[in-house]
């Protein structure tokens, strides 16, 4: 044999192991590829991937405990739909914040005698708030107690509930507690004859919304010459606008209204409108069916021109695109008097409202109520349980769903002897109220958690006048009526206290 031969012998024998060795290194790649394709978010970026009893929600951008389907199979497109996956679910987050999103298909005039309360579903949850940019102030100068306190005069109670000639107090009452069918007993037929009395602008910053009768009101204002503008958040207002039910906010911008939106993953949480520059409603009430007719909400108006200002600053900047932390800090101007009453507006995250709430709490000398949609505040908590301590009478009303997740100050406050309950509406208790020493009122969109307080764009009103506090009192007793004592045996209080 000669040596050309060899050489060709050699070369032919090397390409061979090369092309095996090249086939078993594909077969082997894609055999791994498969065997972690349903546990792997890189498997595909657009689909939802369980990870052992997590799931991982690409749009969303975060984790939650569930335990996956028995018919999971992560190559069906059937599954894979994330909005499917948060009904079907009982999804727990690893952030603390929870909401419950209320959303209905069904018309307002065809709701059923006793209509029930879609499942609940998880809300959109920042896994990471962001860091704040533009403004880092003092924090002593965050405190507004001090002002609140030195504004307010020494007002005597009202002899019996009222309504000055300065603000206006609503509870909504669920179909399921007895409550109206008919918008004209609901807070909207106060929002309609609002709208239709506008005379130069409606500015609305808005959480949520799928009402028509609304969304006409305001076209008809547009169409007279108001200036008519909506800030809406991105995922639960826009986006769900394209959901059956929806597509009020379609109507109103193919009709010229400007609609804008957030665009982040922090969420515009808000629920206040400033009509004319001269009066604010807010409060807790989404603009939907179901925070109309179906949950437990509050609405306090107040005509001040001078507190319409310091919301329109507010709405102004949003609109200009200072959203979440990046809104300029302006709290010390933020006060306003109005006779004997002091009235503070806060809005979050600049504002840090669980600062100012800690310190409105520690300085309660009697009592303090809330009623609590979503509780999950670590410091508020162990605050009550220190005022509890002291002997201030201290009770408050949880929303039942939200008051089950693993985050809940539900557990301390109820294992530590407080008089806490649980609501009893079917649907769902969206408060988020505080009354302290039948005086001070704090009332708005903000729940009492960490989202809330570092990430999402909120407001809160604390006012110190008798007559409010009566009316929010009033409802806080027909509140705790209807709800219930937790259950014996619901928690575990031995195994809390022991720190297991």
């Amino acid at each position: 044999m000669t040596q050309r031969t060899k050489i060709i012998i050699g070369a032919v024998v090397a390409a061979v192991l090369c092309l095996i060795i090249g086939v078993a290194v594909l077969i082997f790649l894609n055999d791994s590829s498969s065997s972690t394709v349903s546990s792997s978010s890189s498997a595909d970026p657009s689909e939802p991937v369980w990870e052992g009893e997590l799931i991982y929600l690409p749009d969303i951008d975060a984790y939650y405990t569930a335990t996956p389907p028995a018919d999971w199979n992560s190559g069906s497109s059937a599954q894979t739909d994330e909005n499917e996956l948060l009904d079907d679910l009982e999804l727990e987050p690893l952030d603390e914040d929870i909401e419950i999103l209320e959303e209905d298909t069904a018309e307002i005039e065809a709701l059923p005698e006793e209509a029930s309360t879609p499942d609940p579903v998880v809300e959109e949850i920042a896994t990471e708030a962001p860091a704040v940019e533009d403004v880092e102030p003092d924090v002593a100068e965050q405190r507004v107690l001090p002002t609140l306190e030195a504004a307010a005069l020494t007002p005597q109670p009202d002899a019996e509930v009222v309504q000055a000639d300065w603000w206006e107090t609503y509870f909504t009452v669920p179909v399921s507690q007895g409550g109206a069918q008919e918008i004209e007993e609901t807070p909207l037929a106060t929002l309609i004859k609002m709208i239709n009395s506008a005379e130069k602008s409606i500015h609305i910053a808005a959480f949520e919304f799928n009402l028509d009768v609304i969304a006409e009101a305001l076209i008809e204002a547009h169409n007279r010459g108001v200036e008519v503008v909506w800030i809406t958040d991105n995922e639960y207002g826009l986006e769900e606008d394209e959901d059956d039910g929806h597509g009020q906010f379609h109507m109103m911008q193919e009709a010229g209204i400007e609609v804008l939106s957030d665009s982040r993953s922090g969420l515009m949480h808000n629920k206040f409108i400033i009509f004319d520059n001269e009066t604010v409603w807010t409060g807790s009430m989404n603009i939907t069916v179901n925070g109309t007719f179906r949950n437990n909400n509050n609405v306090l108006i107040l005509h001040i021109p001078d507190m319409a200002a310091k919301y329109e600053r507010e709405f102004q900047e949003m609109r200009e695109g200072q959203f979440g932390p990046r809104s300029p800090y302006t709290l010390p101007e933020q006060i306003v008097q109005v006779g004997d009453a002091a009235i503070a507006v806060l809005f979050s995250p600049e504002d840090d409202v669980t600062l100012n709430l800690v310190d409105v709490l520690d300085n309660a000398q009697s009592s303090i109520r809330f009623m609590a949609f979503s509780f999950t505040d670590d410091d508020l908590g162990d605050l009550l349980l220190f005022k509890h301590q002291e002997g201030l009478d201290v009770k408050g009303i949880f929303e039942k769903r939200a008051s089950e997740t693993r985050f809940s100050e539900l557990t301390k406050l109820h294992c530590n002897g407080l008089a806490v309950r649980q609501d009893g509406n079917p649907g769902v208790l969206h408060h988020k109220v505080w009354i302290v020493d039948d005086l001070l009122v704090l009332t708005g969109s903000f729940n009492f958690s960490g989202n809330a307080n570092k990430s999402n764009d909120e407001n809160v009103l604390l006012i110190t006048d008798f007559g409010i506090a009566a009316n929010y009192l009033e409802e806080f007793d027909r509140m705790w009526d209807i709800a219930a004592e937790v259950p014996e045996g619901d928690l575990d209080c031995e195994a809390f206290l022991a720190g297991e």
